[in-house]
C-alpha cells in the first residue's frame, strides 16, 4: 500500500506574520492541564484561535473554555497532548527521535498507538493538517509492525464507519493474517491468531472491512504470481515460495 504524501511546511506570508506577531505581544495566556497528573502547559489564545473552527468556538463563546481559558482533554492521554503541542510551534511531528530517545514523548514502544490516536484526536478537533502528518508517520509504523489488537480494537470504537483511519487499519490487519509466520520454537507466531480475530469480530463494522482488505490481498497477490508467471515463460516454474504466499501459508 502507498504512503501518503508528507506533509510540506505551511507558508506564511510577511503581512500575517507582522500581524501574529502583534496579536501575540499582549496575548492572553490559555492553561492546556494534561489528563495524567494536571500538569499545565500554558499557550497563546491566539496560536489556539488560529487552528481552527473548534477552538475558535470555545475560546470565544460562553463555554466554561472561553471563560476561564482552561482547555482540558477527558480521556486524552498526555503524549497526545504533549505530541500536539509540539505541532503548533514546529508544525512537525519528531515522533521517531523522541520514541528513539525515550524522551519527551512518553511513547518508548508504542508509536502506532500515539499516532491513531493523534489522528482520532486532530479529527475530533477539527485539524486536518496534523490529521495528514498523524497519517503518514502511522503508515510508516504499520509498514514495519502490524497493529496490535488492542489499537484495532480502540480505533473501531471511536472512529465512523468510513474513516480513513479504520480502513488503513483493517488492510493491515489482513496483511497480518495472511503472512503470519513461525517466529520461535514455541510455534508463536508473527500476526493475528484466530482467538484474536475473535476479539476484534465482535466490533461493529470490522470484520466487513476485513474480508474487503482480505479480498484486495488476495487479488494482489494473484497479479504478483501472474506477472512473475509471465516473465519467466511458459517453460519455467514458479519457485515453491510463490505458491505458498498465494495460499497465505
Amino acid at each position: 500500500m502507498s504512503l501518503p504524501s508528507k506533509p510540506s511546511p505551511r507558508p506564511l506570508v510577511p503581512g500575517a506574520f507582522c500581524d501574529l506577531m502583534e496579536s501575540l505581544a499582549d496575548d492572553e495566556m490559555v492553561n492546556r492541564v494534561l489528563s495524567h497528573d494536571g500538569t499545565v502547559l500554558r499557550i497563546q489564545r491566539t496560536l489556539l484561535l488560529n487552528l481552527s473552527p473548534w477552538f475558535k468556538k470555545a475560546l470565544t463563546s460562553d463555554f466554561i473554555e472561553g471563560q476561564s481559558l482552561t482547555l482540558r482533554f477527558p480521556g486524552v492521554p498526555s503524549d497526545v497532548v504533549q505530541t500536539f503541542v509540539y505541532w503548533i510551534f514546529h508544525g512537525t511531528l519528531r515522533w521517531r527521535e523522541a520514541v528513539t530517545q525515550g524522551g519527551y514523548f512518553e511513547t518508548y514502544g508504542r508509536p502506532q498507538a500515539l499516532l491513531a490516536r493523534l489522528w482520532m484526536f486532530s479529527e475530533e478537533h477539527l485539524l486536518p493538517e496534523l490529521q495528514h502528518a498523524a497519517m503518514c508517520a502511522l503508515s510508516e509504523q504499520l509498514s514495519e509492525a502490524f497493529p496490535a489488537v488492542e489499537l484495532l480494537l480502540e480505533v473501531y470504537e471511536g472512529t465512523a464507519p468510513d474513516s480513513p483511519l479504520r480502513k488503513l487499519m483493517a488492510n493491515e490487519a489482513a496483511s497480518g493474517w495472511r503472512n503470519r509466520r513461525p517466529t520461535d520454537s514455541n510455534g508463536n507466531t508473527y500476526g493475528y491468531s484466530r482467538e484474536d480475530l475473535d476479539r476484534l469480530s465482535a466490533i461493529a463494522g470490522f470484520t466487513a472491512d476485513f474480508a474487503t482488505a482480505l479480498e484486495m490481498e488476495v487479488a494482489g497477490t494473484i497479479t504478483r504470481v501472474l506477472e512473475k508467471r509471465y516473465e519467466l515463460g511458459p517453460k519455467e516454474e514458479i519457485e515453491p515460495a510463490d505458491h505458498a504466499d498465494f495460499c497465505g501459508t
